[in-house]
């Protein structure tokens, strides 16, 4: 009897007689019932016990299953398979390294991609197909799937190397509000070309004159672009079986030369469907695993037969991975709001997408109002707050609600509900939704495993192994060469010139002299600000809107030359000194005001940092312009050349960071040498773009000394742990001497105050004055150029979380030794494309100035001098993009939950931004660094990672979800 049936069956009592029979007495009718109650009680009695008896045995062998099924090594039901590939071949050489025919010089590519297949379940006992061609071919710790980890975004995702926001493939179903149009994959409507967005490989390939074919690969029956596969069989069909495609995939490669397809796409649903109904820990859910890696087994042995095992490149890649579920963790609407279906446009599953109905009595900002902050498991969000690694904003298809679940959640109504025993579609960097990539044959590397990579990268290797120049894409052109085994010399990331630079050194103020209160006064500050004022939690946030779903043209991918770096490094020149007997300047109360120097031009070739004018780089050579500013004379403590150079060297290791010119946009890149961080400003923007600062255990240290002793358990504010109540900060900033901008200039550019009050947003210092001693906060602190504009809720969240992380990095007890290199600096995409928004736009439209976002790129050094990191490569490097938000986002998440969600990649810092980090290693090392994405932060201390309090006005919504029986 199956489970359902069991469920729904109901124990009745039979029903009693209204009487006592006539023919009975009533002595004889009551000692009857009493016998009957005694034996009833008994038989229930009895029941009960085998029943518990069953159910702890029952339990005990699911728990056993459980455990075994985790390495899959549960015996399976006896699968035929032809593999005598395998055996008939004893090693890896005896499989790839062999002549093949004639015809087969140009070695055709099939790439299989399965559904739901994580790498932790390959194993030899269910799995040996697999298994053997990762270890004889290329493979990755995982494979990281595009954001919704769902099977039609990804899988055209890998045909176009474009994220879903770009591919236009945001669902299943979706609505395009600009066509008034509806999608579903399964009906007509899924066919029409205009929702398929991108040049998918396979019209890459026929258009540059070679043949593809493809079998079920989403997208590859749709006329895109007024072209189809050569060969193409329908990705709708769902009576075809796994044996029959793979046969026709032999078929294809079979072909005479002259038809032979040199592109091959095969896809299969399963393992996902089986896991979908019976679970991942089920014995059909291992039988189909094995079936999948049976029909492995029968390509291979095949292509044996042909003669062409070693003859064709492999790649077998999944969609995503796979996580249990049941049905007792749904999250439905209408607990919170009543008639949703009336009011909104639900799209349910594992990502929430609701948009509100035209005409409607309910807004978004009312709805995220009713959602956010109601169950640990449910994210409610605008797509401006999502993690800018899902790239899922930047296409009017997306709806302006999303709501972001953990596994084992999904969001439903009471007329829209379902539930699976396995599912997908969460968080892109949750170990269960990470996707499988095996690469095998003659022109990949043999036994080789590379970091994790995103699955946008694909497109660029398939173009590779085909033989064809890619189209316009979101991956990076090289990133997976090293996976070849003669692979292309590593090009520099950019051939582009980057902004001119100009280095000036420190900046030392001049300690008052007490007595004169008025001229002590008088020299206080040039700039006031008011006091600074905690915001207020507002009540509904406001939004910028995106712009239009973008064409394929507007994809910005990262094959074009703009989208790289140029691997340069600035110079210290002795010419920068001329005309001076120091290389520190002193604020003065007579010369701040108006700040009057000299500049000349001279042209030096740059490369890593050095005192000399002309030297060698290990890549490439460009020309830069350095401007030489005189400082007002002062007799100081005196700085060498070397010594300025060594104070780059230390805080910037790999070079200070590049900033690529917009069109149009004139002006330098002021690069501003502090003791304790160097800045990049840049001129036209009267604003920081970035802080470079060094970190050790050491240096947290000073600062940890000032903080004051607390008894335990108690906490304080982070603005008030470094000095006592009496020297608080007042509020004043000073203008920046090295600036060409008088005084004068830089407080009215920069000091918009009232503009600033009207939004509670704070000023605070770009480079955290959490790592900087009083004494060198009182002398180099607080200038302008260092200025920061910041909201309430990431000033109290994300950057209070992120600061605490720091010091944690480098004070491990176990690791005296250890360094780490921050660069921080302010974003600009309002428009939410992933890009850096136009210059001129953003001066003449955000006003005040207020970025949209800040970044971290946080690298661990890999070997520690005197200075802190060596030039060699980092060891590790997480990168971060926070959204600068009026109120704190992070409710019911740990900090460190926190920025684990907000995790990224370099290379998406870099476009958010124009800057151009590691410019000093060679191609291949910063193309790593540039593309790796982690999974996890690093560990964060027990202490760092208590919840964040949430505000006063959440605590009635947080008290209403445990009352309601949602929370967790």
């Amino acid at each position: 009897m199956s489970t359902n049936v069991m469920e729904e069956l109901e124990i009745k009592e039979p029903t009693p007689s209204l009487a006592p029979s006539q023919y009975e007495s009533p002595m004889y009718t009551k000692k009857w019932r009493l016998v009957l109650a005694v034996l009833l009680g008994v038989t229930l009695l009895g029941v009960c016990v085998l029943g518990f008896y069953v159910s702890v045995q029952a339990r005990g062998g699911a728990t056993q299953a459980s455990v075994e099924s985790d390495n899959f090594t549960v015996p399976l039901l006896p699968i035929s398979r032809n593999d005598k590939w395998r055996k008939n071949s004893p090693s890896c050489q005896d499989l790839v390294n062999h002549t093949c025919p004639a015809d087969y010089r140009i070695h055709p590519l099939i790439v299989v991609g399965v559904n739901g297949v994580r790498p932790d379940m390959l194993s030899a006992v269910v799995t040996p197909a697999l298994s053997l061609l990762a270890q004889c071919g290329v493979t990755t710790s995982s494979l990281v799937p595009t954001y919704p980890t769902n099977t039609l975004p990804n899988m055209y995702t890998i045909a176009t190397g474009l994220y879903a926001e770009s591919h236009g493939i945001i669902g299943s179903k979706m609505y395009d509000p600009t066509t008034s149009q509806t999608f579903d994959y399964w009906e007509n409507s899924g066919r029409g070309p205009e929702w398929w967005q991108g040049e998918p490989i396979w019209n890459t390939v026929s258009k540059q004159g070679k043949k593809s074919a493809a079998y079920s690969w989403p997208g590859s029956d749709v006329n895109i672009e007024d072209r189809y596969p050569t060969h193409w069989r329908s990705s709708r069909d769902r009576n075809t079986t796994m044996e029959e495609r793979i046969n026709q995939v032999v078929e294809w490669v079979a072909k005479p030369e002259v038809e032979r397809p040199h592109l091959i796409m095969v896809y299969l649903e399963q393992p996902m469907a089986a896991f979908s109904e019976f679970g991942l820990d089920s014995d059909q859910a291992k039988e189909t695993l094995a079936e999948v890696d049976g029909m492995l087994d029968l390509l291979m042995s095949s292509l044996k037969d042909l003669d062409l095992a070693g003859c064709v490149n492999i790649l077998i890649v999944s969609d995503h991975g796979a996580t249990p579920a049941n049905c007792s963790s749904s999250f439905y609407l209408e607990t919170f709001l009543s008639n949703i279906d009336e009011q909104a446009h639900v799209y349910i599953g594992a990502v929430g997408r609701l948009r509100t109905i035209p005409g409607g009595t309910v807004t978004e900002e009312e709805i995220l109002d009713q959602l956010r902050c109601k169950n640990s498991k449910v994210r409610a969000l605008p797509k401006s707050l999502l993690p800018r690694r899902y790239h899922y904003a930047h296409n009017s298809r997306i709806e302006g609600v999303l709501l972001d679940t953990r596994p084992n959640t999904r969001v439903v109504t009471n007329n829209q509900h379902y539930c699976n025993k396995a599912e997908h579609g969460f968080n892109n960097l949750h170990p269960d939704m990470q996707a499988l990539f095996v690469g095998f044959g003659p022109d990949l590397k043999m036994n080789y495993t590379t970091d994790r990579f995103r699955n946008v990268e694909l497109y660029n290797l398939m173009a590779r192994l085909v033989g064809v120049k890619p189209a316009k894409n979101n991956g990076t052109l090289g990133s997976l060469d090293h996976l070849l085994r003669l692979p292309l010399p590593t090009q520099p990331l950019t051939s582009d010139t980057l902004l001119p630079e100009v280095v000036l050194p420190p900046v030392l103020r001049r300690q008052r002299q007490s007595g004169n209160e008025e001229k002590q006064e008088e020299e206080k500050c040039l700039c006031f600000t008011p006091e600074p004022v905690e915001p207020e939690i507002p009540e509904e946030t406001e939004v910028v809107e995106p712009v239009q779903a973008p064409s394929i043209e507007d994809v910005d991918g990262d094959n074009s030359s703009d989208s790289n770096s140029t691997d340069t490094s600035t110079s210290i020149t002795d010419s920068e000194l001329d005309n001076t007997d120091n290389s520190t300047i002193i604020i003065d109360d007579d010369d701040v005001g108006d700040n009057n120097t000299t500049s000349t031009n001279t042209t030096t070739s740059t490369t890593t940092t050095t005192t000399t004018t002309t030297t060698t780089t290990t890549t490439t050579t460009t020309t830069t312009t350095t401007t030489t500013t005189t400082p007002p004379p002062t007799t100081t403590s005196e700085r060498t050349p070397e010594e300025l150079s060594h104070l780059l060297n230390t805080h910037a290791p790999w070079s200070s960071i590049g900033l690529v010119p917009q069109p149009g946009i004139q002006g330098n890149l002021s690069v501003l040498l502090h003791s304790s961080f160097v800045l990049g400003l840049h001129d036209t923007l009267n604003l920081g773009v970035w802080a470079s600062f060094i970190l050790t255990n050491e240096t947290v240290a000073l600062t940890e000394r000032e903080r004051p002793q607390l008894p335990e358990g108690i906490d304080i504010k982070p603005e008030d742990v470094r000095v006592k109540e009496d020297e608080k900060w007042d509020g004043c900033w000073e203008a920046d001497p090295r600036l060409e901008r008088s005084g004068e200039d830089q407080c009215h550019r920069m000091l918009t105050k009232e503009a600033f009050a009207a939004q509670d947003i704070s000023l605070t210092q770009l480079f955290p004055e959490e790592f900087e001693t009083k004494e060198m906060l009182r002398l180099e602190g607080r200038l302008l150029s260092n200025i920061a504009s910041v909201r309430g809720g990431y000033k109290a969240g994300a950057r209070r979380a992120m600061v605490t992380a720091l010091r944690s990095w480098v004070a491990d007890e176990e690791d005296k030794g250890a360094a780490i290199n921050v660069v921080t600096g302010p974003v600009f995409d309002y428009d939410l494309d992933g890009h850096q928004d136009d210059i001129s736009h953003t001066l003449n439209s955000v006003k005040p100035l207020v970025p949209s976002d800040y970044f971290f790129v946080v690298s661990q050094c890999d070997d520690v001098g005197q200075a802190g990191c060596s030039s060699r490569p980092p060891k590790k490097v997480l990168a971060f993009v926070f959204p600068n938000t009026d109120f704190e986002d992070n409710c019911l998440m740990t900090d460190e939950e926190y920025l684990q969600y907000h995790l990224t990649t370099v290379k998406d810092v870099e476009l958010l931004t124009g800057l151009r980090f590691f410019r000093s290693l060679l191609p291949a090392d910063s193309l790593r660094l540039y593309t790796h994405q982690p999974l996890h932060i690093w560990p964060l201390p027990q202490s760092s990672s208590t919840h964040v309090p949430v505000p006063a006005r959440l605590q009635q919504q947080r008290r209403g979800e445990v009352q309601s029986g949602v929370g967790l």
